[in-house]
């Protein structure tokens, strides 16, 4: 082979491939499991219900009188109440804070754990008889709604309880002892009874003793100080303190001791008053526990106490505080100032650590509306915002308790995302665009989880909101968004908020075009979604049947759940990632998930970073194929338990007919979508896109169809290439025959299954080819895996493709027409005594070293299914094919093995010991390849990528050994950069992470800041820079300098 000619040709392929692949970029065991196990290893985060229970509250929800078939909504809100306590006994610890009207009640029941015996909070409460959810729901079912609505009020009592403040009851004079009088519980009766209906109960306030009619000498509190510990008095009511030794006997002075505290100082006193005084017990005791304020309302604020609590809490009064009246209200200046004061409040809660010895012991607010709009709307919006948490509206009853179970999940899970970032090329000067757009979700242990796409811009120095701010900030949680960031279409800050913002704030306002298909076999020229009534994805359209939707006949459920989905926040995309295509007069950016939609978004704006540009996002329609349909009854209900809910899980392919070349949708030309199903079923459907308004179902293949008989669930995105069909050229889509769940969910090693197999289909979804165990006895494993696809002569057809599977082998197939059978050759088996599975493509590159020439096919091993999965050890691993020449290989080659690679794990090549490098190094140019094992338990969970050289990756591991606490178990990962050569270590340029091992030398490996799953390597090329960022997640990790020469090329 001419030696230059090869370069030429592979250095060709190389910058296609590496481009390619970085930009078109439990009932069972899966990757969820990673952030469903850490929820369940977390503390327990802490909700103070703030409830509205004012005059208007007596109402139905149409504002009319209530009745047996139009109940009040303060009976709507004691349901729903009892629906969230009941769904989360095991997940939240509740508290109920003011229940407030004219004016505020003190906390009528303190943060606790729902199971928990009651009589652990108060012990006048007899053991074994009442838990705190049923307390809790006493305090809520046993007031009547009445009066004005002091919101703002409400709201400084649950500042005082979180802060641990003092009992202020509404800024009652300590002399008016009536008003501090707390309830008594009477045994007899089974509740609380007496005392002032406004007063706090004393269990949540110390001293509990507080108020006492008898004044009998008290006890009241502790003063270690004197013997180094702490003072349990400070800042108290005291009188008449004695000083004490440890047997509480009285002394003359403190004396130091060496045990614990020693002397103290006791408080008794003789009460002169009924009420002396007291803190709220604050809940905040640990950090990584997340502290939440929930506020439910049907109105706006109408009364206000300009009193020393607020005045304390915030510095200011009404006064002083930012005037709402015109702004919201839409009254005069100074008209309506009930409503003054309640973002400063909400936002000294959120801002600043409410304890300073517990970092993270910020509170943050969610707010309801419940049927109400206008300034009452934008009000509650206000403080949720100011608050760091969201607003939702709630119409209907189903609405309400639907977000008060949305509000506990997204307390519990945060914002996390499984695939890199989505960017598109520049195609004018081969570097990428300014915008990059981040599939996100929030995990929960309910069945379907929220989830949202937004969109940032790229810069040199990172990620960009729409103001041109930073928008990631480093946490000990991992690179998160931060809470002051504007994603695209979002018209306010929603920061680490996946529900907040993006697109699927968008889908909650306006009529939306929803889509499905009700017909039998699709027609040959396609079938028409829009404008045609029987596919409409509406309640209204009787070709959806029961049936269609596994429900009994005559099921409210059928239209429950179709008109729920009309306004449904968007649902998660966990393994999808978003495509965008270019139409010229605007951009649309399509995103599936699991809530089985393909979502098409109008991204043609923001375009100038920095000028606050909230416009755009729009939905123009989603599709929802017709075997989902029975998802959406389970969807709308929503179970905490059960099985993931799996929908549109796969990857997207783009078929653009691009007549012209210039990489936009013009002159009438077709664009098909070829989505997968991943987790969601064994299909595949294509879509025609050509016109973003008018989309049409083009074809369906799946398992029911005999010329794919070992199709599974469909993870391998279709490959779009080029391929010589006898003497011209066809484009053609390639696949591997996917996972069969069935089979390998409860499988540890290499088993035999379905999915073993590739397919090669043309645009109308027809069989070209396929290659199974008939063409190879050895093809027994599942393909899950995308393929890599090289033309290996330069003619600019695929004529070559690598693929791994979940068996450890790794494939090639070389075929240089369709019309004739592939040659199929085991590559290698990287099986040994450890089980190294395939989830994702080789990465190929050509090399040339002293030893000769050849195409190094990278990959690592880790199983994607079951990331917490112990006592396994993977590998990264690297192969020689020397075979460069097309078709298959020479007669005599023989299947790489996993013991004869190189071992490159300690780095020898790197040594400081010349004999040792040397030797390391003879021993790799007689190698076909070298291997790396990961540390026990490390897996490669997403794709590698070979750029100028280097080899990077990412890996996960999760720690079995870490007891769960406060933050859970540790997990860990790590982002690889090596030689791709000998696998040595190398600069990583502009690293932000440690580069240097203790003795100072070049590390291949650094630790990531996030805590899931780290995504594959992303290659970005800003404009006008020498250097490229590679970018995980949310973070850039490294530069690297561009010596690649540029070509015309765009991601089709």
């Amino acid at each position: 082979m001419n030696k230059t000619a090869a370069s030429a040709r592979f250095g060709r392929l190389c910058v296609s491939a590496s481009l390619a692949s970085s930009m078109a970029l439990t009932a069972h065991a899966d990757d969820i499991d990673v952030y469903t196990a850490q929820i369940a290893a977390r503390q327990k985060p802490n909700i103070l219900f703030v409830l509205d229970y004012s005059g208007s509250m007596k109402d139905n929800i149409e504002g009319g009188t209530a009745s047996k078939a139009n109940p009040a909504k303060i009976d709507i809100l004691k349901g729903a109440m009892e629906t969230v306590l009941d769904d989360n006994l095991d997940r939240i610890n509740a508290g109920i804070g003011s229940l407030y009207s004219t004016t505020t009640t003190g906390i009528r029941w303190p943060v606790s754990e729902l199971n928990a015996d009651a009589s652990s909070v108060d012990p006048a409460i007899p053991a074994g008889k009442f838990t705190v959810r049923d307390i809790i729901g006493q305090q809520i079912n046993e007031r009547s709604a009445g009066g004005w609505t002091a919101t703002v009020d409400a709201l400084v009592e649950a500042a005082q309880y979180f802060r641990g403040e003092a009992v202020t009851h509404n800024d009652s004079s300590q002399t008016d002892s009536a008003r501090h009088q707390p309830p008594v519980w009477n045994e007899a009766d089974g509740r609380y009874s007496g005392g002032n209906s406004q007063a706090a109960i004393a269990a949540s306030y110390s001293p509990s003793n507080a108020y006492a009619e008898e004044h009998e000498l008290s006890y009241f509190c502790n003063d270690y100080s004197a013997s180094g510990g702490p003072n349990f008095c400070e800042n108290r009511l005291v009188s008449d303190c004695k000083v004490l030794d440890r047997d509480d006997r009285q002394g003359d002075g403190y004396e130091n001791l060496e045990n614990l505290w020693g002397n103290y100082q006791r408080c008794q006193y003789k009460r002169g008053i009924d009420w002396v005084g007291a803190r709220y017990n604050s809940p905040i005791t640990q950090t990584c526990q997340a502290n939440t304020i929930v506020l439910i309302s049907d109105g706006e604020p109408t009364r206000i106490n300009d009193g020393a609590s607020l005045r304390n809490l915030i510095g200011k009064g009404v006064g002083d505080c930012v005037d709402l009246s015109t702004g919201i209200f839409n009254k005069a200046a100074g008209e309506r100032i009930d409503g003054n004061c309640g973002p400063e409040v909400l936002r000294s809660l959120s801002a600043t650590d409410q304890n300073p010895d517990i970092p993270g012991s910020r509170v943050n607010t969610y707010t309801v509306g419940f049927s109400i709009d206008g300034p009452g709307q934008d009000y509650l919006t206000l403080l949720a915002d100011a608050g760091n948490g969201s607003y939702f509206k709630a119409d209907k009853p189903e609405e309400l308790t639907a977000a008060l179970s949305t509000i506990v999940d997204e307390v519990l899970g945060g914002s996390e995302n499984f695939t890199q970032l989505s960017i598109d090329v520049d195609k004018a000067n081969f570097s990428h665009d300014n915008r990059a757009f981040f599939n996100l979700f929030s995990p929960s242990v309910r069945r379907a989880w929220n989830g949202n796409l937004k969109g940032y811009f790229v810069n040199g120095d990172g990620l960009a909101d729409i103001n041109g701010m930073k928008a990631t900030i480093a946490t000990d949680q991992g690179e998160q968004f931060a809470e002051e960031t504007q994603s695209f279409w979002s018209d306010s800050n929603d920061g680490n908020n996946v529900s907040e913002g993006g697109a699927s704030e968008q889908l909650l306002s306006g009529t939306r075009n929803l889509y499905t298909y009700t017909g039998d076999a699709i027609p040959p020229n396609g079938a028409a979604l829009a404008g045609v009534a029987n596919n409409r994805l509406v309640s209204a359209n009787d070709k959806i049947s029961f049936a269609m939707m596994n429900l009994p006949e005559g099921s409210a459920r059928r239209d429950s759940s179709l008109d729920w989905i009309q306004n449904a926040p968007m649902g998660d995309p966990l393994h999808s990632k978003s495509v965008s295509l270019d139409y010229g007069a605007r951009q649309i950016v399509y995103v599936m998930t699991n809530q089985g939609l393909l979502h098409a978004i109008d991204a043609s704006k923001p375009v100038d970073p920095a000028n606050g540009d909230s416009s755009g996002g729009q939905e123009l329609f989603a599709f929802m194929p017709g075997r989902l349909l029975p998802n959406l009854p389970m969807l709308e209900e929503n179970r905490n338990t059960g099985s993931h809910i799996y929908g549109l899980d796969g990857q997207i392919t783009r078929w653009h007919t691009d007549i012209n070349n210039d990489g936009i949708v013009n002159n009438n030309e077709k664009v098909l979508l070829i989505l997968g199903m991943r987790r969601g079923g064994e299909a595949y459907f294509a879509l025609d896109v050509s016109n973003p308004d008018s989309p049409r179902l083009e074809w369906i293949l799946d398992s029911s169809n005999p010329d794919f008989p070992a199709l599974a669930q469909s993870w391998s995105r279709m490959s779009l290439i080029n391929v010589r069909d006898g003497a011209a050229s066809r484009r053609v889509l390639a696949f591997g025959a996917g996972y069969d769940a069935a089979v390998l969910d409860s499988a540890t090693g290499p088993v035999t299954s379905r999915g073993n197999g590739i397919y090669m289909v043309d645009e109308d979804g027809k069989l070209l080819w396929k290659v199974d165990s008939a063409d190879h006895a050895s093809m027994r494993y599942a393909i899950a895996s995308d393929l890599t696809v090289i033309d290996s002569d330069g003619d600019s057809l695929a004529d070559r493709l690598y693929v791994g599977d979940v068996g450890g082998q790794l494939w090639r197939v070389d075929f240089e027409d369709i019309n004739t059978r592939p040659d199929v050759t085991l590559l290698a088996d990287l099986d040994d005594k450890h089980h190294q599975p395939f989830f994702y493509p080789p990465s190929v590159a050509f090399n040339r070293s002293s030893s000769g020439d050849y195409l190094s096919v990278s990959l690592g091993s880790g199983n994607r299914t079951n990331p917490l999965q112990t006592g396994v050890q993977n590998h990264l691993f690297m192969i020689r094919d020397r075979n460069l020449d097309k078709g298959a290989p020479e007669d005599g080659f023989t299947t790489v093995l996993a013991k004869e690679l190189f071992d490159a794990t300690s780095d020898s090549i790197s040594s400081d010991d010349a004999d040792e490098a040397r030797k390391a190094q003879k021993q790799l140019d007689t190698a076909p390849g070298w291997k790396v094992a990961l540390a026990p338990d490390e897996k490669a969970l997403s794709g590698l990528v070979t750029f100028e050289g280097k080899l990077l990756g990412t890996t996960f591991q999760a720690d079995a050994q870490t007891e769960p606490g406060a933050c859970g178990f540790d997990t860990t990962g790590r982002f690889y950069m090596m030689d791709v050569e000998n696998a040595a270590a190398t600069d990583m340029l502009g690293s932000n992470l440690s580069e240097a091992d203790e003795g100072g030398h070049l590390t291949r490996v650094l630790k990531l800041r996030s805590s899931g799953i780290p995504s594959s390597p992303v290659i970005i090329f800003p404009k006008g820079s020498g250097n490229v960022q590679v970018y995980v997640d949310k973070e850039a990790v490294s530069l690297m300098s561009q010596k690649l020469a540029r070509v015309y090329w765009h991601a089709r």
